[in-house]
């Protein structure tokens, strides 16, 4: 039905519409779309008004139904009075369901402090009828998780308040957290296990929501206000704790998600206050330490979530390049973690070790050992930082008794087959290996505690036999050794950790306890050697360069030393493979590698080839300096005052030493001796210096009981200007190996040490002092509390006793059983070093200047010996033969020639050393054989003046010129004469 307007019919304009268009179809379409959403959009807002106007009327109406609720609770709260919890039920659960964070803060209050009086009075009445009545005993399921829900949120609330009102919110929260003061007793068979499974059930319920932030928060920084109290600390533990450690998560995924997030959280915040466990008590510090265990499963490389691994390497050594100024040195809450991380290992080792607290020790030194990956740790051991607080977990974790008691929790590992390849992983425990990693950390970077750590772990455990065993049979190993780089990340630390503290230990062991094989066999020994010579050559072509390497080749020299003295491993077991029979020149990629091997590991060329090297270094050096004869330096020397006049004339000369020198000698009449100086005449007068020189009646040097000889500790009394002078002795003997003119100077073993570079240690000290050797060795194995001994040592010079401290403040330091090795080591170094240490150190300067230290650093100190001596034994008579020239009517064939080399053939060794002292004043065969004598070896046939007959020639002895190493025979009759007259 339609009415009005509707209708009427369309007006219709029929006037002429000239040049105007109809609309289109499409435009027709389009515009009535455009209407029909336009009428849909005015429907949605009418429909959207119609529900915000109903929403507010909803509102409006609870929070009128709100406010009268309020109304009569304040009056409920006024003027009821309690006689126990179960009748505050009806209050407690509408203040949680009308709760307002913004309006019902004091009626909150109000409600706690209530419930903390009510409980309170509960308590007392316990302690009256000395009762143990639960503050509300739950006999359902039902009732049971209905005050589950309300105390759920009332604790939540609290929670939130905790800050604001302390003094009420605390005390609830510490009251009602115990799941304690709660009863359940369930009617039925099984009421005991339903009870059980109830009581847990609830107290998740109750406690789900309090490991959230805000309370972790809360308590951290009231932590931080309160750090002195050390009682209101622990209860703030125990809140926290109860929180988390009575929820345990349930079945559902999301809700294990949450509480393991929670208790994260709430570890992490708690652990990052500054000097957490100097302010907690020991039952907060266990109680903190058993719930810290959830952070040890983090990964704290996502601190870094935007970071590679390696980018954080390539980062930290970037810092490592910095100045020391510039270390950062503020600590900041990732550092405090790991601070208190190491507090709680500290409680956690406490224990005796079992399967779970193997489990627990495992986890805590895992999340250690990551988190010092990315922590950037240098600036905690450098000079300027002083925060005593932060170091002290750290100081305690390396003290003997911690580190031997985390030892305790890694047992060692059953009996391994041999010939099975296995990986580090299978091999040793994984906590075993964390710890490895964190001790070698320590000893690499903390100054303070290198040596300290070091002897924790060296004595009195089994560390260093327990990791060379487990991992000379791993696959990491064997690889490292093939191929000098790509190990896994487990075998660095180890290897690195074993090299040092065997290094540690070998520093204080002497020779007797070496080879009594304390510690490794001989097999053992040289399977060793053969392994770390071969990683050490690998990691040299493969030009890798780190504190592994350096400390294996440490290692490695020091067993090479111990093997100079007394040989325990064949010579070719220190050779590689490719370098034994092969021009080193060839065998290596490039001159700077050679030089690298020659430097450092020297042991794996053999020794003709670097003797060779050596000379020929030499040779192009004096060639250089000595081409042009008439650029010669001239000294004219009185052989009665020879040391004086060889001072005053060529020690300025410094590097011009190296030229070619003319001697003139003055005779003891004070005539000028007749001759040229071919070389002859200063070969013999560098012989007589050298012999004059080291006379221990000039004062300059003294014997060992062996008759080797060192600088005198106390040559500036006996020569005030000492110094000068042991420079000019090291320049003198430079030149003899310059010129390689052999010397007999038999110098002491522990002071051709310090022409290498190197330091002495406890077996050195056998040569100098038995007696004190024997008494040192004494000490380490004896009860020393009672000895009344202090780090000091007392010198003798001259009829004078001098006390010097051996440390800082040492007469005030006890020498103890657990400090004894480190007594001992300082007292052979006092020795064998301090004490020569002046007058080694200008030796080495004058000596430097003719021959570089690196040239010799190639040697041993027996090596080094044989360059300056010669070779010791018997002489090759087949070389002596082939490069010995004659003179005077003699040669090769001549019968007294023939006789000459029979008989020195079958002279003993000491006979035949005597005929070279006596032909080329040196008693050792030269080092590069005869042919490297010069002038050669000449043998003259001596014809006696006024002798005709064979008898009269027999009479007479042989001669000799030593600087021309020229020998002046007669032509004797018959072997047996020779053999007479040349040892008359």
């Amino acid at each position: 039905m339609f009415f009005g307007d509707e209708r009427e019919k369309p007006k219709i304009s029929f006037r002429s519409q000239k040049g105007a268009s109809l609309p289109s179809r499409q435009d027709f379409v389009q515009t009535s779309q455009q209407q029909r959403e336009e009428r849909h959009r005015q429907k949605l807002r009418e429909n959207s008004s119609k529900t915000i106007q109903k929403v507010w009327r909803r509102i409006r109406a609870s929070r009128r139904t709100d406010e009268e609720e309020r109304k009569r609770w304040d009056i409920e709260i006024k003027s009821a009075s309690w006689n126990d919890l179960e009748s505050m039920h009806s209050t407690i659960s509408r203040l949680s369901l009308f709760y307002s964070k913004r309006i019902d803060l004091n009626r909150l209050d109000l409600l706690c402090e209530k419930i903390t009086s009510l409980y309170n009075s509960h308590t007392a009445s316990n302690q009256a009828s000395k009762t143990d009545r639960k503050v509300i005993v739950f006999t359902t399921r039902e009732e049971a998780l209905k005050w589950a829900i309300v105390f759920k949120r009332i604790l939540s609330h609290s929670s939130q308040r905790l800050t604001e009102n302390l003094q009420v919110h605390f005390r609830f929260l510490l009251f009602f957290t115990n799941p304690d003061i709660f009863g359940y007793e369930l009617v039925g068979d099984n009421n005991q296990q339903e009870s059980n499974v109830l009581k847990k059930k609830c107290n998740n319920i109750m406690t789900s929501q309090l490991g959230g932030g805000e309370l972790v928060s809360s308590i951290r920084n009231l932590m931080m206000k309160f750090s002195t109290d050390k009682n209101f600390l622990h209860l703030l533990m125990t809140i926290a704790v109860r929180s988390l450690q009575f929820s345990s998560p349930s079945k559902s995924k999301e809700e294990s998600k949450d509480f393991k997030g929670n208790a994260f959280h709430f570890v992490w915040e708690i652990l990052s206050i500054k000097n957490l466990f100097g302010k907690l008590n020991v039952q907060s510090q266990v109680m903190l330490a058993n719930l810290s265990t959830i952070l040890f499963s983090f990964n704290p490389q996502s601190l870094f979530p935007n970071e590679s691994a390696s980018n954080l390497v390539l980062k930290r050594s970037r810092m490592d390049m910095e100045e020391e100024e510039k270390i950062p040195l503020e600590t900041t809450r990732n550092d405090w973690i790991l601070s208190n991380s190491f507090g709680i290992s500290i409680i956690l080792e406490k224990p005796n070790p079992d399967q779970r607290g193997t489990n627990l020790m495992t986890a805590s030194l895992q999340f250690i050992d990551k988190l010092m990956r990315v922590c950037y740790t240098k600036k905690y051991f450098s000079k300027s930082f002083v925060d005593s607080e932060f170091l002290e977990p750290l100081r305690k974790f390396v003290v003997v008794s911690s580190i031997k008691s985390m030892l305790n929790f890694f047992p060692v590992q059953p009996n391994l087959k041999t010939g099975e390849e296995r990986s580090i992983q299978k091999t040793f425990p994984t906590g075993f290996l964390h710890l490895c990693s964190i001790i070698i950390h320590f000893q690499s970077n903390w100054e303070e505690q290198k040596s300290p750590l070091l002897n924790s772990i060296s004595f009195g455990t089994s560390i260093v036999r327990r990791l060379w065993i487990g991992m000379s049979g791993t696959v990491e190993l064997s690889q490292l050794a093939a191929e000098g780089r790509g190990e896994s990340q487990e075998i660095a630390p180890l290897l690195l950790l074993f090299t040092k503290c065997y290094s540690h230990l070998l520093f204080t062991m002497d020779d007797e306890e070496f080879f009594q094989q304390t510690v490794f066999n001989l097999d053992e020994l040289v399977k060793m050697i053969s392994i770390l010579k071969n990683i050490a050559y690998k990691m040299f072509v493969a030009d890798r360069n780190d504190e592994l390497r350096e400390s294996i080749v440490s290692l490695l020299q020091q067993l090479y030393d111990r093997n100079a003295r007394k040989t325990f491993c064949n010579e070719m077991h220190w050779l590689v493979d490719g370098l034994r029979f092969m021009d080193i020149d060839s065998a290596l990629a490039s001159r700077s590698l050679d030089q690298e091997i020659l430097k450092n590991i020297p042991f794996v060329v053999p020794f003709d080839v670097r003797i060779a090297k050596f000379y020929e270094a030499i040779d192009d050096d004096r060639n250089n300096n000595q081409s042009d004869y008439f650029n010669t330096e001239r000294a004219r020397i009185r052989r009665e005052y020879i040391f004086e006049d060889a001072i005053s004339k060529l020690n300025h000369l410094d590097q011009r030493l190296k030229k070619r020198i003319q001697v003139e000698l003055v005779g003891e009449n004070g005539m000028l001796e007749a001759g040229v100086d071919g070389g002859g005449v200063f070969k013999e007068f560098l012989t007589q210096l050298l012999k004059t020189a080291y006379n221990t009646e000039y004062g300059l040097f003294k014997e060992t009981h062996s008759r080797a000889l060192y600088p005198n500790p106390a040559s500036s009394m006996v020569v005030p200007d000492d110094s000068e002078q042991f420079e000019f002795l090291g320049k003198i003997l430079g030149k003899a190996i310059y010129e390689r003119i052999l010397v007999n100077i038999p110098f002491a073993n522990f002071f051709i040490a310090k022409l290498l570079g190197k330091v002495n240690f406890i077996s050195d000290l056998s040569s100098l002092d038995p007696v004190l050797y024997k008494n040192l060795s004494y000490l380490k194995t004896a009860d020393v509390d009672d000895l009344s001994l202090n780090f000091t040592v007392t010198d003798n010079d001259f009829g004078e006793n001098e006390v010097v401290e051996l440390i800082r403040s040492g007469k005030d330091i006890a020498v103890t059983n657990e400090n004894k090795h480190r007594y001992v080591a300082y007292v052979a170094n006092h020795k064998l070093n301090v004490q020569i240490k002046r007058q080694s150190a200008a030796f080495l300067k004058g000596f430097g200047m003719i021959i570089s230290p690196e040239l010799l650093r190639m040697f041993s100190q027996d090596e080094v010996h044989r360059i300056i001596c010669g070779n010791p034994g018997r002489i090759d008579i087949e070389d002596m033969k082939k490069y010995a020239i004659y003179s005077g009517g003699y040669y090769a064939d001549h019968p007294a020639i023939i006789l000459f080399w029979s008989m020195l053939s079958k002279f003993t060794v000491d006979q035949q050393q005597k005929f070279l002292m006596f032909v080329t004043s040196c008693s050792r065969p030269p080092l590069m054989g005869f042919k490297s004598v010069n002038p050669p070896f000449c043998i003259h046939k001596a014809i006696p003046t006024g002798a005709i007959s064979s008898e009269e020639v027999d009479s007479y002895l042989p001669t000799a010129s030593t600087c021309m190493n020229f020998l002046k025979m007669p032509a004797y009759s018959n072997e047996e004469k020779m053999r007479e007259k040349f040892l008359y």
